[in-house]
């Protein structure tokens, strides 16, 4: 059994992990968003650059690496897509709800609608075109920015983590999860890259929202769960 002391010291613990994710997002993504505004020659250049890093430079039709490599970004893209997250989600969702746990079964069910929805409209708003100097090595149905993969995968990913690690009492259990969370992500949002199908400014800015939608998901059930 969790005693009270102990209980105080995970919320400290808690919100200052959020804290950090928090404004490190807000940070890099206020910061984006003024350099595209400021300078959008200096975002193109840096995508084209970042996205043929990925392709051997005489062919860029031909990612680099073997063929192992290549089926196996397919694999990790594939765990941020709408399919996968949907099982993954809704899974999570009728477990908790087994388990008596409505406010965490929300929360996953939140991270994932909202999440969809919110990245929906961001890119109907911008509407920004797939990039075109390589092939796509896989198929792709929707605008560009941002990235659905690497947003909807890391506010799903790092909400089922945190909701894991907030009730660990080791700091190293709880960074260890978080690492996964984020070791994941990035891999999601990479092989997006790797792949063809988004430029670089794509996947870091759905990560960086996918993180803020997590935070305030989280930051949400925090505050029903204090009210009790």
């Amino acid at each position: 059994m969790i005693n009270q002391k102990t209980n105080d010291n995970l919320e400290h613990q808690y919100i200052k992990w959020w804290k950090i994710i928090v404004f490190g997002s807000s940070t890099t993504l206020l910061s984006i968003f003024l350099i595209f505004s400021l300078n959008p020659d200096l975002i193109r250049t840096f995508d084209k650059d970042v996205l043929l890093m990925f392709r051997v430079d005489s062919v860029p039709s031909d990612p680099i690496g073997p063929q192992w490599l290549e089926e196996t970004a397919r694999d990790f893209t594939a765990l941020g897509g709408i399919p996968i997250l949907t099982l993954v989600a809704f899974t999570v969702f009728i477990y908790l709800h087994f388990r008596h746990k409505p406010l965490q079964a929300y929360a996953v069910l939140g991270s994932f609608v909202g999440s969809y929805f919110l990245n929906l409209f961001l890119k109907l708003y911008f509407d920004r075109s797939r990039p075109d100097l390589v092939p796509h090595e896989v198929a792709t149905y929707t605008a560009s920015f941002p990235s659905a993969h690497a947003m909807m995968a890391t506010s799903i990913y790092l909400t089922l983590i945190i909701l894991i690690a907030r009730i660990q009492p080791r700091k190293r259990t709880q960074f260890f999860l978080l690492s996964i969370a984020i070791i994941l992500t990035i891999l999601v949002s990479l092989s997006r890259v790797y792949l063809g199908v988004h430029w670089p400014t794509d996947v870091i800015v759905g990560w960086f929202i996918g993180a803020l939608w997590a935070s305030a998901v989280i930051a949400v059930i925090h505050w029903f769960e204090k009210k009790k």
